[in-house]
């Protein structure tokens, strides 16, 4: 039973394991503890050098598949949050594909099938 103090170390632990290390593309003790901010500091570092080595002009091959999300949530003082595309993206679109990180409304389809 998970706990404040403590995490289980069952089946569901060592399958979270296994897919961060795959994500990653390495094992790190520091898994094992995913609440510990060591953890967090390290899965964010690793997303975000992917991310740049993504944007890159040349292509390579990366070692591991952890990305952030394409996603920023900007809030201003005094006005609502708004979604935008993640600095770095030329005109919002993802470097690959060029498509549009936020997507396109569709005039045939409801919105609810497209988002």
């Amino acid at each position: 039973l998970a706990t404040d103090e403590s995490i289980p170390h069952h089946d569901i632990h060592g399958y979270r394991l296994h897919i961060w290390a795959s994500l990653a593309g390495f094992m790190d003790n520091s898994f094992r503890k995913p609440n510990d901010r060591e953890c967090v500091k390290l899965m964010n570092s690793i997303a975000q050098r992917n991310w740049e080595i993504y944007l890159a002009e040349e292509s390579v091959d990366m070692t591991s598949h952890l990305l952030p999300s394409p996603f920023e949530f900007m809030v201003e003082a005094g006005k609502e949050g708004e979604l935008r595309p993640r600095r770095g993206l030329y005109k919002g679109r993802f470097p690959d594909t060029h498509g549009s990180v936020l997507g396109a409304r569709w005039k045939i389809l409801p919105e609810i099938l497209t988002t």
